[in-house]
């Protein structure tokens, strides 16, 4: 960052600087400059010849400087302002750069919220619980108002808002989170997302959020709570009542991910292995060619519709 820094406090005070500087410029020229300007009743009373001497004494008189003393006023006054906005402006970065660099928008103190043994094991937190800084909208932008953090929680108050991704990207990780459904909801954790204008599921793989017992018809399936969506199902039915917190973990290490439920493994698999692959050719997915192929990709958590609640969602890169 060059001396043209973009810190508030810098650009607080070059923008009451160039405020003072114009009007400094204007009290010393242009009211001086107006006054001088108001007719009197003598000028007001010229007429004919004898009053030409007169007139032209006063012009080189008042009205001449008045003429510089504005000039003088409009080329400080519009070098005080190009200055200004130079300054106050700065050399701000790009909101790419500012990804770059860890200090967009929606970036975030990474260490709030953890344990000393947390941030020795290099775990960050991906929700401070009071903001959704750190979060952005599929495009990339602000996340609307349908999700809010209310009492720690990061909460879908009503389907329509949309699914929100991390602002940042990520490889191989652990991601430690607990997340509640409403009865009758159904919501998902995807990981590897590609911000690419499509939806999240077509790039990402799916951890399936769902209130199993309002869905009795899919047990056994591989679209109840912990599965890989539509992929493997969870193999342990170990899943809470609507309205409680589940515990979740997702490990994904080398193209072998795991999937765990409330302290049990529930579903753990190779990307791209010949089961992967097979797996991949008889589902929904085989039509999408950037399914999970991408080794670096964002976290969404979906708007499906329904009021969902996650909250301690914490990562550790691998």
């Amino acid at each position: 960052m060059s001396f043209l820094s973009c810190d508030a406090p810098k650009t607080n005070y070059l923008t009451g600087l160039g405020r003072w500087w114009l009007l400094r410029f204007a009290a010393k020229f242009v009211v001086p400059s107006y006054s001088r300007l108001r007719p009197d009743s003598e000028t007001l009373g010229l007429s004919g010849m004898g009053h030409i001497d007169e007139s032209e004494r006063r012009y080189a008189a008042e009205v001449k400087p008045m003429i510089r003393n504005i000039y003088r006023a409009v080329v400080v006054g519009l070098g005080g302002i190009v200055v200004t906005l130079l300054l106050a402006s700065c050399d701000r970065p790009t909101p790419d750069e500012r990804l770059a660099d860890g200090h967009s928008e929606f970036s975030m103190d990474a260490t709030d919220n953890l344990s000393p043994n947390e941030t020795s094991q290099q775990w960050i937190t991906l929700f401070d619980g009071e903001s959704l800084t750190g979060w952005t909208d599929a495009q990339g932008n602000p996340v609307g108002e349908s999700w809010t953090a209310i009492d720690g929680e990061l909460t879908l108050l009503a389907g329509g808002g949309g699914d929100i991704l991390t602002a940042q990207a990520y490889g191989d990780f652990e991601l430690s989170l607990e997340w509640k459904i409403s009865e009758g909801g159904n919501s998902g954790v995807i990981y590897r997302v590609l911000r690419d204008g499509r939806a999240v599921w077509m790039s990402g793989v799916e951890y399936q959020v769902l209130d199993d017992a309002s869905f009795p018809q899919l047990a056994g399936t591989a679209e109840v709570a912990g599965s890989a969506f539509a992929l493997y199902g969870a193999q342990s039915s170990v899943t809470r009542p609507a309205g409680t917190y589940n515990d979740a973990l997702i490990r994904v290490k080398d193209g072998h991910v795991q999937h765990w439920l409330n302290g049990t493994l529930v579903a753990e698999f190779t990307l791209w292995s010949a089961d992967w692959q097979a797996r991949f050719a008889a589902s929904k997915f085989a039509v999408y060619n950037q399914f999970a192929r991408a080794e670096v990709g964002y976290i969404a958590l979906q708007d499906h519709g329904n009021r969902v609640w996650y909250r301690n969602i914490k990562l550790r890169a691998l």
